[in-house]
């Protein structure tokens, strides 16, 4: 099997490095920093994750169902809630470092 040229991850690190410049600040690329590079990592692999988000889609109608030891509930809320953490830490870093001090 011949290998074709995929551009999906030049032109989605290319995205993520202007998306983050403008919103993190100068210095904040996917190549240098290993945060911004899982987030983006766990961004891609959550939205290709198709078969756990129909279903969670179809169980949300029954509010019990979130109680049932079900898979795909793990597998799109851990990551969702790692992404949380990561762009917490970036924000709260970013925040800590702009704070002028006191005169």
């Amino acid at each position: 099997m011949e290998n074709f040229f995929d551009p999906a991850d030049c032109l989605m690190r290319s995205v993520a490095d202007v998306i983050c410049g403008i919103t993190f600040g100068e210095g904040s690329d996917t190549a240098t920093n290993p945060d911004l590079g899982r987030l983006l990592e766990l961004n891609a692999n959550s939205v290709a994750n198709t078969d756990d988000a129909q279903l969670v889609f179809i169980l949300d109608f029954w509010p019990w169902a979130h109680y049932l030891p079900i898979k795909a509930y793990d597998n799109m809320i851990k990551p969702a809630l790692e992404m949380h953490d990561i762009i917490r830490k970036i924000l709260f870093s970013e925040k800590a470092s702009s704070i002028p001090p006191n005169l």
